[in-house]
This record gives structure tokens, C-alpha cells and sequence, in this order.
């Protein structure tokens, strides 16, 4: 299994996006003439940046419960799925060198956004976002500043979906499919409820793949929903 054959198998709620193609052999997400993503077996090139040796592990365990949680998404595909974000996270030794080298190479439409992670002495979240389409499918980096995650999310690679289902609904089949325990994370907004929810479904050659879930409280205008 490698990151593009994971990704083929969410073909249906990547290529429903019309900035995104998906063929046999590569991934790819364009606005205009540019593509600023391309995932193609062992390459993944953003805006230029070649991302793969940066989720190099010291690990290279593979396990994982993709075909489980395909049977999910099967399960919700009439629950108006669609792709909120892909995103990578990975450890950095210098912040500002690294977010510099995005900032000189992001094309003019986009922008480079940081949402607080909660934890800023540990991990930063940073989002390139294009500045005036929201069709245009957004990209997360979770920067690693220490290794107090290494091991259980870093290095990462995420697949983040929006739902029009209740986290309560969407617990339920969880529950059915994966398991009580899927979810480790959620965002839950005292008075409001559970936005989004984020478990693990494997480990590829040492990456973590994370999946998040959007319920139907995620609103467009919130930078990460």
C-alpha cells in the first residue's frame, strides 16, 4: 500500500471535486493551470516542495483498517461526503525557515493561515488556502516542533471529510464498523456540540494516516471546517 493506492480508494469523494483528477497512476489538484498538488507513487510535490522525504520515519511499521473504514464511507456516501482538506504533518527543526519556504513559492491566490492547535509548544497548524474560491480543496500542515507525538501521529498523512450526519449518527456506525474506540480526538464547542471528530487507520511504511469527520455543525466559515 502506498499513500497515492490510499487515496485512489477515495475516488469517489476526491473526484467529485472538480479541481481534482485522479487517474491510474497519479493524484492531482489544480486551480486554473496550476497544480499545486501532485501525488504519483513514491512523490508527493506541493507547490514545489517535494513532501515525501519529509514523512520519512524511523519506523516503517504497516498495519491498518482501511477496508473497515471503506466500508464506512460506503455506509455514508448519501450523507452529502465530500473532501474538506488533505493535510501532512511532520517534525521541523526551524518554523520559520520552513514556513518562509511556503510562503516564497504559494502561488498569489493563496494564503498560508494558522488555526490554533492548543498546544503551540508542541505543534503548529498552518492551512493553504486558496483566497477567494472555497471549491478549491485546502491543504493542512501540522508542524511538529518536538517529539512529543513521535510515534503516534507524526509523521502523518490526513484525509478530512465533511458530512451533512450528528456526530451521534455518525458515532453509531462507527461504533457498528470500527469499533467503539475509533475516535481520539474530538471538537466539541461547549453550547454548540461536536464539529468534527479525527481517528487513525493505519500506518504506511511508519506514517500515520488520520481520517477526520465532519458532522453536520462544521460551517464553511471556520478556517479548518
Amino acid at each position: 500500500m502506498s499513500i497515492f493506492k490510499l487515496a485512489s480508494g477515495f475516488q469517489d469523494v476526491l473526484s467529485s471535486n472538480k479541481h481534482i483528477t485522479i487517474t491510474d497512476t497519479e493524484l492531482q489538484i489544480s486551480v486554473d493551470d496550476l497544480a499545486y498538488l501532485k501525488i504519483k507513487g513514491g512523490v508527493i510535490n506541493l507547490f514545489g516542495v517535494d513532501m515525501y522525504p519529509k514523512l520519512t520515519s524511523d519506523s516503517k511499521k504497516s498495519w491498518d483498517r482501511f477496508d473497515p473504514y471503506m466500508e464506512f464511507m460506503d455506509r455514508i456516501k448519501d450523507h452529502n461526503v465530500k473532501l474538506n482538506h488533505l493535510g501532512f504533518g511532520y517534525r521541523v527543526h526551524d518554523l520559520g525557515i520552513e514556513l518562509d519556504d511556503f510562503k516564497h513559492r504559494l502561488d498569489k491566490d493563496f494564503e498560508l493561515l494558522e488555526e490554533s492547535s492548543g498546544d503551540e509548544a508542541n505543534n503548529r497548524w498552518f492551512f493553504i488556502k486558496h483566497k477567494t474560491d472555497p471549491s478549491v480543496p485546502k491543504i493542512e500542515l501540522v508542524l511538529y516542533l518536538t517529539d512529543k507525538y513521535k510515534g503516534f501521529y507524526c509523521p502523518q498523512f490526513q484525509i478530512d471529510i465533511d458530512t451533512d450526519l450528528s456526530y451521534e449518527a455518525i458515532r453509531q456506525i462507527t461504533d457498528e464498523v470500527l469499533g467503539k474506540d475509533f475516535f481520539f480526538w474530538k471538537y466539541d464547542i461547549a453550547g454548540y456540540g461536536v464539529v468534527m471528530a479525527m481517528a487513525k487507520i493505519g500506518q504506511i511504511d511508519g506514517v500515520h494516516i488520520l481520517v477526520g469527520i465532519g458532522t453536520n455543525l462544521r460551517k464553511p466559515q471556520w478556517l479548518k471546517t
